[in-house]
């Protein structure tokens, strides 16, 4: 399982504090070509929140593109990680007290029916 949370440069080193982008489309690339060599199987998995919801349905076409078995998407959940609670509402975007709930809900849509896709974690 590896979670990317993002298709964009800016996304992904916003959301992975000191990720390069460069870095984990090679790590992708790498586990892409030793898939068939060692028979095993890929997830992807996107941590849904307000800075990549709009990407969901992007993520799932990109995790095809190395040929991901499984695309994963998972709700973002209070680690602690956030200061105070307000915080972590405005990136639960799966929470109906978040302003871009029904935004969210119709990106969720776009990805429910899509093949080999899995939904946890409240989403």
């Amino acid at each position: 399982i590896v979670t990317v949370d993002a298709t964009t440069k800016s996304v992904y080193e916003k959301l992975r504090r000191g990720g390069k982008w460069e870095k984990i489309l090679k790590s992708l690339e790498f586990i892409q070509s030793k898939k068939s060599l060692h028979n095993f199987k890929l997830h992807t998995r996107m941590v849904v929140q307000a800075d990549n919801y709009m990407q969901m349905e992007d993520f799932y076409h990109m995790s095809l593109k190395y040929n991901a078995d499984c695309v994963e998407y998972t709700r973002i959940l209070p680690w602690g990680h956030l200061q105070n609670p307000q915080q972590f509402l405005k990136m639960d975007v799966a929470n109906p007290k978040n302003v871009c709930y029904n935004s969210y809900v119709s990106c969720l849509e776009k990805v429910k029916s899509l093949p080999n896709t899995s939904f946890f974690g409240g989403i």
